[in-house]
């Protein structure tokens, strides 16, 4: 599980059996920004309660149907800023994938994780009709 969030990460790895810290794994611009002529688009984090599930999203428009339309997900305002379909010097692709038939995100940078899971055929890759290589957005490494 991601988060951005440093209460929630406090009380997880200081109060939870259930979760082990991993540490930072990649990191995202906290202000607007632009690096090789391109200008970084704000990440939007959603957190839907009944699954327990963080998600974010660089898209405008399935941020607003997710909170709004649909109230799926509490909306989390703006967590940062990332790069889209682009790569930019240094940064690395994040891979959004989906567990079949669930509502069910998991984000990873991790090539050989992204490979097990799926080939393990249980996860998909999001793929969307503006960004046909399922990658998400490009982040920092650690």
């Amino acid at each position: 599980m991601y988060t951005a969030d440093k209460n929630e990460y406090d009380s997880l790895v200081k109060l939870s059996v259930t979760y082990l810290n991993e540490g930072i794994d990649h990191k995202i611009f906290t202000k607007l920004v632009a690096k090789n002529n391109l200008i970084a688009t704000p990440y939007y984090p959603l957190y839907m309660k009944t699954v327990r599930q963080h998600f974010w999203t660089s898209d405008a428009n399935e941020y607003n149907v997710l909170r709004v339309q649909l109230a799926l997900f509490n909306d989390g305002g703006i967590d940062g800023y990332i790069f889209l379909n682009a790569v930019v010097t240094s940064s690395v692709p994040l891979y959004r994938l989906v567990l079949n038939k669930t509502p069910i995100h998991h984000l990873t940078i991790n090539n050989n994780e992204f490979d097990f899971l799926v080939k393990s055929e249980s996860w998909t890759l999001e793929r969307r009709p503006e960004n046909p290589s399922g990658f998400t957005v490009y982040v920092m490494p650690k």
